[in-house]
């Protein structure tokens, strides 16, 4: 793209549209090279095990997003910031909970990097999130994103019933996490 998000842009929506179980993988942009929130004031477009890898431009960015948030998702391998968000965005109500950020240029920018406030970074974590099979090499096709066994992302997602995995379960980190999984 252009412009922003390279993958998506999820921009005024009216109503709850939430991202889960999707996979942005190697697209390019200026900003949010995998994936773009704007204008979700009202926590429309909440982002829920997802895999945002290998893109150029950075991987997720909230704008003017007063109500961001982003849960039980990878974040991994993107040039740029991984995760990035204006200073609107990260504001009181900001929320990026059982994530694994990892192996980006910078996971956080400066504005996330800043926040101070309590439960808004809970169950973060920074470690390879052990794919099958990734290899940032302009071909998304061959990738495989299931978690190896071992993987730290295997388990470590929120552990509330309404976000178990398929099997019961705590929730995987990633697009086959959650009750909205693939079956693997």
């Amino acid at each position: 793209a252009g412009g922003n998000g390279g993958g998506a842009i999820h921009s005024s929506t009216n109503l709850n549209h939430p991202v889960v179980n999707n996979r942005y993988l190697e697209n390019i942009a200026s900003t949010g090279g995998g994936l773009v929130i704007h204008a979700d004031t009202q926590k429309r477009n909440v982002v829920a095990n997802v895999d945002i890898v290998g893109n150029d431009g950075g991987g997720i960015a909230f704008i003017a997003s007063t109500s961001a948030k982003i849960e039980n998702s990878i974040v991994a391998f993107n040039g740029g910031v991984g995760v990035s968000a204006d200073e609107t965005s990260a504001s009181e109500y900001f929320k990026l909970k059982y994530n694994n950020v990892h192996g980006n240029d910078e996971n956080y920018d400066a504005p996330i990097a800043a926040i101070d406030l309590p439960g808004a970074l809970d169950g973060c974590i920074d470690d390879d999130p052990l794919f099958t099979r990734f290899e940032k090499d302009g071909d998304p096709i061959s990738d495989f994103l299931y978690l190896q066994a071992g993987s730290p992302s295997v388990d470590s997602g929120r552990t509330e019933l309404a976000y178990r995995d398929t099997d019961g379960s705590t929730s995987d980190m990633g697009s086959y996490g959650g009750q909205d999984a693939e079956s693997r």
